[in-house]
């Protein structure tokens, strides 16, 4: 066989390969037919003292999709970052590119924050409460947290379904609020007349803290 025809012979053996992995899809097709938005929920807590967030921030290193078993087989999907993302706007840096997925149910979802960086979750805002000055707080973190969604805790079994010839606009809520549930913000040392939360300063709302955030169950859906 000369080299001409070798090569030929390659191609057609990796354009197969590539056609019948099941990974990394993306790769595969150029019908970009999903895209992803992370942001705050709406969720308001009932409480006598009022929270008000100015900033939301989070960097994400990684957002695995899975789809469930179909004829054998399911399908791994990732938007691979590093991502900065502004929950309160969903507006992200760099900003999240349109991938591809499959036609199927997907029941699961991973997010990795990106530990490579000095802060990768980082609030602050005002607590507000009866007949008091506003507080102001905020909360720095590093932490391995890895934040999932799963078809099984929703009615249907799986977080959304892609069809053939259809877009999929997916949405991840983190519900902010509820990470400061329980939390006695105004119990807090300050710091020039702010709350600073973090591993060196209020070590005790940092963890209760960091407990809420970690039992946290991301909701998914497609916001069509």
């Amino acid at each position: 066989m000369n080299l001409k025809n070798l090569n030929y012979a390659l191609a057609i053996f990796v354009a197969i390969g590539l056609v019948s992995c099941s990974d990394d899809d993306d790769h595969v097709s150029p019908n970009k037919n999903a895209s992803l938005t992370l942001k705050a929920s709406s969720n308001h807590l009932k409480a006598a003292s009022e929270l008000t967030f100015l900033e939301a921030a989070i960097h994400v290193e990684e957002v695995e999709f899975e789809s469930i078993e179909q004829d054998g087989d399911d399908f791994e999907v990732d938007f691979k970052g590093p991502f900065e993302i502004d929950l309160l706007t969903g507006n992200s840096t760099p900003e999240i590119p349109t991938s591809y997925l499959q036609v199927g149910q997907y029941e699961e979802v991973e997010l990795e924050l990106d530990e490579d960086v000095e802060v990768n979750l980082f609030v602050n805002g005002t607590l507000s409460s009866a007949g008091a000055e506003p507080l102001t707080f905020e909360f720095y973190c590093k932490e391995d947290f890895e934040f999932e969604a799963e078809g099984e805790d929703t009615e249907s079994g799986y977080l959304f379904e892609v069809v053939e010839d259809q877009t999929v606009n997916i949405v991840m809520e983190f519900d902010v609020e509820s990470w400061f549930a329980g939390v006695d913000i105004a119990s807090g040392k300050t710091t020039d007349g702010k709350i600073i939360i973090s591993k060196q300063s209020n070590i005790t709302l940092y963890n209760a803290i960091i407990k809420n955030i970690d039992e946290e169950k991301l909701v998914v859906y497609n916001a069509e």
